[in-house]
C-alpha cells in the first residue's frame, strides 16, 4: 500500500494520518494499526461515506477521529485542529 511506503521512508514525523475506513485491500483502522508500530505519536482521522453502523462493525473509532461523508472543507479542518490540539 503507497501510505505505508511513504511513511516507511519519510524521516520526519507524521503527526495525522487521514484515511477511508474503507481502503481497497485493507480497512483504514488495520492500516493505522500497521503505521502505528513504528509512529505511536501519530494521530487519525478516518472518514467514510458508508453508514455509522457499518462503519463500526467490529471496530472502535472514537466520535472525534470520524468524519462522515460528505463533509466541508470548514467540518474538515475544524477536526484536524482539534485532533493536533491548535
Amino acid at each position: 500500500m503507497a501510505a505505508e511506503k511513504v511513511a516507511a521512508t519519510h524521516l520526519g514525523t507524521i503527526d495525522l494520518l487521514v484515511t477511508d475506513v474503507v481502503l481497497p485491500g485493507m480497512r483504514g483502522p488495520d492500516l493505522h494499526r500497521r503505521l502505528r508500530i513504528a509512529r505511536p505519536e501519530m494521530k487519525v482521522l478516518f472518514m467514510s461515506g458508508y453508514a455509522d453502523d457499518v462503519i463500526a462493525e467490529g471496530q472502535h473509532i472514537p466520535p472525534l477521529s470520524f468524519l462522515q461523508k460528505p463533509f466541508r472543507m470548514r467540518e474538515l479542518t475544524q477536526r484536524i485542529d482539534d485532533l493536533l490540539e491548535r
